[in-house]
């Protein structure tokens, strides 16, 4: 099987000299490799700027004395104005370099320098709106090649496949046995495989299970794990953090290795609401003052000093961390100061949705109430509450148990009584309002009603 061809790694000064060479005018007055200064003019702000691209071009003429080179430097500049006028719309910089650049081309041709014009480009306000990708940081050398990519920007362009096919997962898997596959020595095989275990790494790093659990799947598949020549040639530390990401997500034990990881997941996602929400100057600290609007919200929470655990008079975001995962780990109350027992209920007086804040309509059972607290949400909305469920006192609960358990506790007492607002009356000994002042009816008493008044 024939090889693949080396590839080689360019920077950008070469690029711009591999560039210009294409702009050499052969004996046929022909450019020699249009596609290669099309693909690069494209696709530069992927790699670098406009501004660092053009100095470089500017650069270039200004180090060679050849008269035909700088001929071809002038074409190639004018190329991209010509075929990329966006590149140079609101670009004053950009545009300085290229009148620099015709100022100093005084020996080229001026049919030549004539193409070095960006006085009158059109608009392109509509494109500025776009974003573009951030130059890579201290990357002097670019490829598109597998293996020479890293593993953190294949796991960044994986992470974003997966999100917009997520209905095509096995197909990643797949592609990841391929890639293995493909090769015809263990040798080969094991690079490509060590690769991915490094893009798993990162997707670990990057909390992306969904992708991560393709790519290890692909990685463990019954296609490659028989490989035994190709597992023989991984090193120790490889063969090691590959077992560890298998255990991440293995079944066993319900998944309590994955379970562990997202829960680790969700404490940073608490951490970084909170300080989204209450830390308003962006200090990535919340004050004494910041901390005040928090403890309104979240009345189970403990006093600021005992959070601010270095004394320094402000909550670093470890801090936090630290507090929620010990409260998370030793009272029940951070587990379920949001978590409502919402029951279906009928509403017998007009009554709004504690999250929307709109009419629950109909005639029977409307929407659900909170046992413990009261709130009273549409269907749609018991999901999306967030009011903290603020429970009643045990004492009315048992005097309204033992209400209900006696002889005057049935349905038709219920309906007839008269209101302790109007009057005194039998309840007022216990200290409870008639549900006829009140607002509900469970269903099983609606039932009852139906039953006797038929």
């Amino acid at each position: 099987m024939e090889e693949e061809p080396h590839q080689e790694l360019l920077t950008e000064d070469q690029l711009v000299a591999r560039c210009v060479e294409c702009f050499d005018i052969d004996a046929d007055d022909e450019v020699d490799d249009i596609q290669f200064a099309d693909a690069l003019f494209l696709s530069h702000q992927w790699l670098s700027d406009s501004l660092s691209l053009i100095t470089h071009f500017v650069n270039y003429y200004q180090e060679t004395r050849d008269i035909e080179h700088r001929e071809a430097v002038c074409r190639a500049v004018a190329f991209w104005i010509e075929k990329f006028p966006m590149h140079f719309d609101a670009q004053p910089q950009v545009c300085a370099q290229v009148v620099r650049l015709k100022t100093i081309a005084e020996d080229v041709n001026e049919s030549i320098r004539n193409g070095l014009d960006v006085s009158s480009l059109p608009s392109f306000a509509w494109l500025r709106a776009v974003s573009v990708r951030n130059p890579l940081a201290k990357q002097t050398a670019f490829s598109l090649s597998f293996v020479q990519a890293s593993a953190s920007d294949i796991s960044t362009s994986l992470s974003h496949i997966d999100y917009r096919v997520l209905s095509r997962i096995s197909n990643l898997s797949n592609w990841v046995q391929c890639m293995i596959l493909n090769k015809t020595t263990p040798k080969e095989r094991a690079e490509i495989l060590v690769k991915f275990v490094h893009v798993a790494k990162h997707l670990r790093k990057i909390n992306n299970f969904n992708t991560l659990m393709s790519v290890v799947g692909g990685i463990t598949h019954s296609s490659v794990a028989r490989l035994a020549k190709t597992y023989a040639v991984l090193s120790n530390d490889i063969k090691k953090e590959l077992n560890q990401l298998t255990s991440l997500l293995s079944a066993q034990h319900n998944f309590s290795e994955y379970r562990k990881a997202l829960a680790a997941c969700n404490k940073n996602a608490m951490v970084d609401a909170v300080f989204k929400h209450y830390d308003h100057d962006r200090d990535g600290f919340i004050s004494q003052e910041e901390f005040q609007l928090i403890a309104g919200n979240f009345p189970f929470i403990d006093a600021f000093v005992n959070i601010d655990v270095d004394m320094d008079g402000q909550i670093s975001k470890d801090e936090l961390k630290t507090y929620f995962m010990a409260a998370n780990k030793n009272t029940k109350d951070l587990r379920r100061g949001f978590k409502h027992n919402f029951h279906e209920t009928t509403f017998l007086t007009p009554t709004t949705c504690s999250h929307c804040n709109k009419l629950l309509w109909g005639i029977l059972r409307q929407g659900f109430k909170c046992k413990d607290c009261g709130l009273a949400v549409h269907s749609c909305c018991k999901s999306n509450a967030v009011a903290e469920c603020r429970r009643k006192s045990s004492s009315n609960l048992t005097k309204a148990a033992e209400w209900l358990s006696s002889p005057r506790g049935s349905v038709r007492s219920k309906l007839f009584s008269t209101c302790n607002h109007s009057g005194s009356t039998p309840d007022e000994e216990i200290g409870l309002v008639s549900l006829a002042c009140e607002e509900v009816f469970d269903d099983d008493d609606l039932a009852d009603i139906s039953y006797r008044t038929a």
